[in-house]
């Protein structure tokens, strides 16, 4: 009798050492379960992949211990899934329309329907994305604890993904507002992060790279109010111009993000330099920029693990940026930085070559 109570309550204990999964990590499964989703897979490929890596990282953010960010990225993959959704039915929407002039009226009214969804859920992605920093300054740090040797790898990987995002957030404040108020706060911190990461160690700066990107972010939203107190529709109009040029363009919490891809073909780069397509690309932002002259450009170079080259990085993020400055783009308003393979968005080996890949983020006034 007193050996299976003994049994019981050492499994409590267990049990009650591991945080509860988010939600939302399970309404996620059956969000992309459903058809208008799983349909976007192709029919939208570089929001649906932006929808799974938001997935992916509050998965780790979850296996790290940090479930408060698994929570904040698991509900801001649920709103990129659900704008994939609405750009495939607007695709097929165009198509029909141009098919069966008949129903010109009725595609009409899903076109707007669609579009007024997309906008909302931008618009709830831009609220989640800026909660984050306000989230975590409220909330007191988990305890590490005792930890495996894969979970301290899963801790890693997240610290690295928090100094990229913190890396470009930064940047993009630097370029709107360089003396924001926290900027310098939030960049000291950051170097700090950064200099544990390089050095390594048993122990990741998990909560600390935490807190840098969510003083960055929070530095980016300070920048753009110094700069613009009465914004809210400048990304919108950009994101519309694009779209009509025919460029794809998703939101985060850094700004309006545009992806040259190595993978699948056409390749945007080859080498270190552009390939006559990654070139159309960026010719295309740079022109559609000179009506947008409030916007900055941070051009974040990532790479594909196992295949990191700082020379090959360095020389896209140089071409990107001089392209560029080629079509008019001020010089001032412009950076570029790699951050190698913190922040892949394929997990499969047998597809590790689209992590490869430069965004061209135009961060929001």
């Amino acid at each position: 009798m007193r050996r299976p109570l003994l049994l019981a309550l050492a499994l409590l204990v267990a049990s009650c050492g591991r945080p509860v999964r988010p939600m939302v990590l399970g309404q996620l499964d059956a969000l992309r379960a459903e058809p208008a989703v799983a349909a976007s897979k192709s029919g939208s490929p570089a929001l649906y992949a932006h929808a799974e890596s938001l997935r992916l990282a509050a998965e780790r953010a979850f296996e790290a211990g940090d479930p408060a960010t698994a929570d904040l990225l698991g509900a801001r993959a649920e709103a990129a899934y659900q704008r994939a959704a609405a750009m495939t039915r607007r695709t097929v929407a165009v198509l029909r329309k141009d098919k069966e002039g008949a129903r010109l009226d009725e595609a009409k009214g899903r076109l707007e329907a669609d579009d007024k969804a997309r906008l909302d859920a931008e618009i709830e992605a831009d609220k989640l994305g800026a909660a984050i920093a306000v989230r975590k300054e409220a909330l007191a740090p988990l305890s590490s604890g005792p930890t495996t040797p894969a979970r301290e790898a899963a801790r890693w990987q997240v610290t690295r993904e928090n100094v990229a995002t913190a890396d470009a957030l930064c940047e993009g404040a630097s370029l709107l507002a360089p003396k924001a108020k926290g900027l310098a706060d939030a960049q000291k911190l950051l170097s700090e992060v950064k200099a544990k990461v390089e050095k390594g160690g048993k122990d990741s700066p998990l909560d600390a790279s935490t807190r840098a990107r969510a003083l960055c972010l929070k530095a980016l939203s300070v920048a753009r109010d110094t700069l613009v107190k009465s914004g809210g529709t400048a990304g919108d109009a950009l994101v519309a111009d694009l779209e009509k040029a025919g460029v794809i363009a998703s939101r985060d919490e850094r700004g309006i993000v545009v992806t040259l891809a190595q993978s699948p073909k056409p390749a945007s780069f080859e080498g270190g330099k552009l390939t006559a397509h990654g070139k159309g690309v960026l010719d295309t932002v740079g022109k559609l920029l000179a009506k947008h002259p409030a916007f900055a450009v941070v051009v974040v170079v990532h790479a594909a693990p196992g295949a990191l080259d700082a020379t090959r990085d360095k020389a896209r993020g140089d071409a990107a940026k001089a392209d560029l400055l080629a079509v008019g783009v001020d010089p001032t308003r412009v950076s570029a930085l790699a951050v190698g393979a913190a922040q892949g968005i394929v997990d499969d080996p047998k597809r590790k070559a689209e992590n490869e890949r430069v965004e061209i983020v135009l961060v929001v006034p």
